[in-house]
C-alpha cells in the first residue's frame, strides 16, 4: 500500500488526488472495523440493518419508525463510539462520492485537469458568431460562400475544442483544493447547414443569395461585443484561418473585442 510520501512524489494531479483518496477511503474502512467490535456499535448497526429491511418493505413508519429513530438517537449521544463510528461512516461515503466524481475527470500531459464531458454543449458558437468573425477577417470583401464558411467553421470547431490550456480557460470549481477546467469537448459550433437554414426566416445583417453569404449593411455593434477569451481570439483568428482566407498575417485587424493579455 502507498504511503504518504509516495503519493506526494506522484507528478500527475489527478492520479495524485486518487491515490490520497484511495488512502483515507482504506484508513476510514480500518476505523470502522476497529469500532465495530464495540457492542454498543453492533447494536447500532443491527438497528441500521433493520430499518433498511423495513424500508424495503414499505413498513418502516410509526410506532416502529419512532421507536428505532429513538433508539439511534439514545446511541448516537451516549456512546462515543457509536458516534464516532457514524461520523466515519459518514465521511467514507463522502469520499467515496468525491472518487466516483474524479472518475469523471481528464487530465492532460501538462497536469490540466478538466470535467467530463456533458450531454449538451455548454457554449455554442451559432452561424452568426462564425460570420461575424470571417467578414471582420476579410474586411474589404463582405462575401463568403457555404464551402469557406464550412471550412472557416471546421478550423474554429478543431481550436475551440483543443486541449491546448489558456491563462483564461473557464474554471468550473475547486475541487478538493485542485482547480478543475472546463472541458474542450463541451464547446460545439453550430453546422453550416443548421445555420444557412436560418436565412430562410430573413436576416437584418446578412443575406443568402445564389450561392454566396453577404453582408447586408455593415452594424459594429457585433465588433463592441463582449470580449473574446484567449481560446476564442486563438480559434476565430488562428493562422489557419489566414491562411484559408489568404490574407497576410501582418495585415492589422480590428479584431471582435478581444482582449488585451499582459
Amino acid at each position: 500500500m502507498l504511503g504518504k510520501e509516495d503519493i506526494i512524489k506522484e507528478r500527475d494531479e489527478l492520479s495524485f488526488l486518487k491515490d490520497i483518496l484511495a488512502y483515507e477511503e482504506t484508513k476510514l474502512k480500518c476505523s470502522l472495523d476497529e469500532l465495530s467490535k464495540y457492542s454498543e456499535v453492533q447494536n447500532y448497526i443491527s438497528l441500521l440493518k433493520n430499518i433498511r429491511s423495513y424500508q424495503k418493505q414499505g413498513v418502516y413508519k410509526d410506532p416502529i419508525k419512532a421507536t428505532y429513530e429513538d433508539n439511534l438517537d439514545f446511541l448516537v449521544d451516549f456512546y462515543k463510539e457509536v458516534k464516532l463510528y457514524k461520523e466515519t461512516a459518514k465521511t467514507l461515503t463522502d469520499y467515496q462520492n468525491y472518487s466516483k466524481k474524479l472518475e469523471t475527470f481528464t487530465s492532460t500531459e501538462e497536469g490540466i485537469i478538466y470535467n467530463g464531458k456533458s450531454e449538451k454543449p455548454c457554449k455554442t458558437y451559432s452561424i452568426y458568431d462564425l460570420l461575424n468573425h470571417l467578414m471582420t477577417l476579410k474586411q474589404s470583401n463582405f462575401q463568403t460562400t457555404p464551402e469557406e464558411l464550412s471550412k472557416y467553421r471546421d478550423i474554429v470547431a478543431r481550436n475551440i475544442t483543443s486541449k491546448k490550456h489558456y491563462q483564461d480557460d473557464e474554471i468550473t470549481e475547486t475541487f478538493l483544493g485542485t482547480k478543475i477546467y472546463q472541458n474542450p469537448e463541451n464547446y460545439a459550433v453550430e453546422d453550416i447547414e443548421t445555420g444557412l437554414a436560418k436565412f430562410q426566416t430573413g436576416s437584418s445583417t446578412y443575406k443568402f443569395e445564389n450561392g454566396i453569404i453577404s453582408l447586408v449593411s455593415f452594424n459594429d455593434s457585433f465588433i463592441k461585443s463582449k470580449s473574446l477569451s484567449q481560446r476564442e481570439e486563438h480559434a476565430f483568428y488562428s493562422e489557419e484561418a489566414y491562411v484559408l482566407l489568404k490574407i497576410d498575417k501582418d495585415t492589422k485587424i480590428k479584431k471582435i473585442g478581444v482582449k488585451k493579455h499582459e
